[in-house]
């Protein structure tokens, strides 16, 4: 049996704890979208992978402030009730 990769672990352990990380280019295509949480926002994850999240989410104030947000490149961290799922995030990767 092949051994897992580092993504392949951390892409399990998202996806079976109540979390969500996302991660968008500057355009606001998603790269990221894993975490168990995503199903409360009604998509799985990784669904959201190669879509534009400012026209999926765009609709929403609150989602629309926090996409603009990241896209200044703002570094934050967030935690907000989606469905009563706790959603933490940060913007962009300290290097």
């Amino acid at each position: 049996m092949p051994t897992p990769t580092t993504h392949q672990i951390v892409r399990e352990l998202f996806n079976h704890i109540p979390v969500m990380a996302w991660a968008m280019d500057m355009n606001g295509i998603a790269l990221l979208a894993e975490g168990s949480a995503m199903t409360s926002i009604g998509f799985q994850p990784g669904q959201l992978v190669g879509h534009n999240l400012i026209e999926i989410f765009g609709q929403d104030p609150n989602y629309l402030a926090q996409l603009r947000r990241a896209l200044t490149g703002e570094s934050f961290t967030l935690q907000s009730g989606i469905k009563h799922a706790p959603a933490r995030g940060r913007s962009k990767l300290d290097a």
